[in-house]
């Protein structure tokens, strides 16, 4: 190129200078070296441009090939797959996970893996992708130490401390500061420190709150009426300031709450016994005296004091002496065995049957003193005398299946050779719907003593709500248990009324669990030497009850299932009727044997459905006399009746058995002191010397 001679020759790609190439004249003349220089720099463009694509495409086939070099969408797409495959994962090695977690040797959890076909390696993954959280502890606040001030009035500053904790448990201010300016305190003093309040909950409480149950302690309607209006607020928390005015640990009676404690009570249980109870005047109360309100702070109140002192003659005389609980001894029933049958001396017979079908039912015919078309006719008109209920269901339980039936139709041979069943079967085989004939007989002759059985409980349990609600006594007994168990749990000098409106009848049967500080009464006894002492003419409350306990033995959901199943029995009934009009045959006995039963089951439908009317109109009775009851002592609607029926009867056995053993103990301390007192005051006499 360097040759002024050459000129460039353009060859279809790229234009070139060519030293041999001869002028063609087209060129211009050469020139100076300053004008050549295009051809160069025209060559380096050329070059560039080529470079830069080709290298451009040699990184996007970089980016493609190295993940690392990946563009960011592809990058989130592939960590989100495999994400959602470790998902799966986990999910299907859950199992080995919590192996592992609970601490199985990784050699067991492998050879279950293998068992299952799971790859133990899987596993190590999964354990290097679980990312492990560390728990970093909090920084602990170190408090500065206050330097000690001397206290120049400890008692005024006790006094402080002590309405300061007041508040801080949650009492009201004012009535901290009313205490305090009766107590020479200036309000003003008990700003020192900030007060905080926390949630008013007693250490000592071991029984929560369920929806079901509204709380029955003084601490347990704090803890909930803290929670609802500041004014309740204020008030629950007055009330427990009152209560820790009462010195000494009292025990806690824990019993349960009806619905409407807390509610406002609907216009159909204001009625009720609570709502009667609440409505006396103070005079018109059960009276609880001086000397029960006494023994209970004996009994069941711990005074706290410095020194603390045994009390001597803690308990009365007639609780000196437990009780021994009289075992009565039943004689035990002897079990009468029937005697076996003979043995039967059988021949070879076809058996069309299965063997232990074909025998049970020739045991049910062999007492059966009855040829077999005698008895077929007898089951076919529903007038059958000779079987009783059970051989009935054993005939219904063993009836050949319709394998059987149709081995049975399609024999035609010596009828003779046939077993007893079997003999039995073809001649009942010409009997339409023989099964369903069956259970109509058994349904007859069961339902006379099941609806007479069905009515007379029905009744009684009527007679029985009827006298519980009817009983005085027993609303006075329940009226003392619940002002003498509020007094034990709030203490003097509180309106618990405000609090607790009524309790539930499941309560009696908690009375015993409560027991006195000495460990030899409970709160039932104390209640029963309670009533003997004031209330005198409550104690024989369980005369006016003299049902209660068969009522309590009776389920009202099993009652309910009887009447129903009875009624199936008359839809049994008018069914096997319909069937009987439709079935058409040629025979003419048959006919007249099916119209005969037809006309049968109809008249006794009729008796059944009159029967069922009756105990229907008993069953009304029933649930409206289950309503009075609910509303009447306010419990849940939900609440079966059965089982608060059976809460009373076992408070009524439990009373008169406790108060027989109180009167007995009270019999026999007496006698001891007669015995003592007149051993003392008898002399001996002198005797004269010979």
């Amino acid at each position: 190129m360097g040759n002024s001679e050459s000129c460039p020759v353009y060859d279809g790609n790229f234009v070139r200078a060519d030293s041999g190439a001869v002028n063609c004249g087209a060129c211009p003349p050469p020139v100076s070296t300053s004008e050549d220089s295009w051809l160069i720099f025209h060559l380096l463009v050329s070059f560039v441009l080529v470079a830069y694509v080709r290298w451009s495409r040699v990184v996007i086939h970089n980016h493609a090939c190295n993940e690392r070099e990946l563009p960011a969408c592809c990058q989130r797409q592939l960590h989100e797959r495999a994400a959602a495959r470790l998902t799966a994962l986990r999910t299907e090695y859950a199992s080995f996970l919590q192996m592992l977690k609970v601490g199985l040797p990784r050699v067991v959890v492998d050879h279950k893996m293998r068992a299952e076909s799971k790859d133990p390696s899987v596993l190590d993954e999964l354990i290097a992708t679980t990312t492990k959280a560390k728990k970093v502890p909090a920084p602990i606040e170190i408090l500065k130490v206050q330097e000690p001030v001397e206290d120049k009035d400890p008692e005024h500053t006790q006094k402080v401390e002590s309405f300061m904790r007041m508040i801080k448990v949650g009492v009201p201010r004012h009535l901290v500061e009313m205490k305090a300016r009766r107590e020479g305190v200036d309000p003003a003093e008990l700003d020192g420190k900030p007060a905080t309040v926390l949630a008013a909950r007693s250490r000592r409480s071991s029984i929560s709150s369920v929806v079901s149950t509204a709380p029955s302690t003084p601490d347990a309607l704090a803890t909930r009426s803290a929670s609802t209006v500041a004014s309740n607020n204020g008030r629950t928390l007055a009330m427990m300031a009152l209560r820790k005015m009462n010195n000494g640990m009292r025990k806690k009676l824990h019993w349960s709450t009806t619905p409407y404690t807390e509610a406002l009570v609907p216009a159909q249980r204001r009625d009720s016994l609570w709502s009667k109870i609440h409505a006396k005047d103070k005079l018109d109360r059960v009276c609880i005296s001086t000397e029960s309100r006494r023994w209970m702070e004996k009994l069941f109140v711990k005074v706290v004091a410095k020194a603390k002192r045994e009390r001597a003659n803690s308990n009365p005389a007639i609780f000196d002496e437990q009780g021994e609980p009289e075992v009565e001894m039943g004689g035990e029933e002897e079990m009468a065995k029937d005697p076996g049958s003979a043995f039967l001396h059988r021949k070879l017979y076809v058996v069309l049957l299965d063997h232990k079908k074909s025998q049970n039912i020739a045991i049910v015919l062999a007492r059966v003193k009855r040829t077999f078309p005698e008895l077929t006719h007898e089951i076919l008109t529903l007038n059958c005398d000779v079987l009783s209920s059970p051989a009935l269901q054993s005939l219904i339980d063993m009836w050949p299946d319709s394998a059987e039936q149709e081995a049975i139709d399609q024999f035609d041979g010596d009828v003779s050779r046939l077993a007893t069943a079997e003999q039995f079967l073809i001649v009942a085989r010409k009997i339409p719907r023989a099964q369903q004939k069956l259970r109509c007989l058994q349904f007859k002759m069961d339902f006379a003593p099941r609806v007479e059985e069905l009515r007379d409980n029905l009744k009684l349990l009527i007679r029985g709500i009827q006298q519980v609600c009817a009983s005085d006594r027993f609303a006075g007994v329940l009226e003392y248990v619940f002002h003498l168990g509020n007094l034990l749990n709030f203490g003097e000098g509180v309106e618990y009324t405000e609090w607790v409106k009524s309790i539930s009848i499941s309560s009696l049967a908690k009375l015993s669990f409560t027991k006195a500080y000495d460990g030899r009464i409970s709160f039932l006894q104390y209640v029963i030497q309670s009533v003997e002492r004031d209330e005198p003419h409550l104690a024989l409350f369980s005369d006016q009850l003299p049902l209660i306990t068969k009522c309590s033995k009776l389920s009202v959901q099993s009652l309910f299932a009887e009447c129903q199943s009875l009624k199936g029995g008359l839809r049994m009934l008018i069914n096997e009727t319909q069937k009987a009009a439709v079935f058409k045959t040629d025979d003419a006995d048959l006919r007249a044997d099916l119209a005969k039963s037809r006309e049968s089951m109809r008249l006794y439908a009729m008796e059944v459905e009159q029967e069922l009317n009756g105990v229907q109109e008993l069953v009304d009775q029933l649930e409206r006399e289950r309503k009075h009851f609910l509303n009447y002592f306010e419990e849940e609607d939900a609440l079966p009746i059965d089982e608060l029926l059976g809460f009373i009867a076992s408070f009524a056995d439990e009373y008169t058995r406790e108060r027989q053993q109180l009167i007995l103990r009270a019999r026999r301390a007496l006698k001891t002191n007669h015995n003592r007192s007149s051993s003392t005051n008898s002399f001996p006499l002198k005797r004269h010397s010979l």
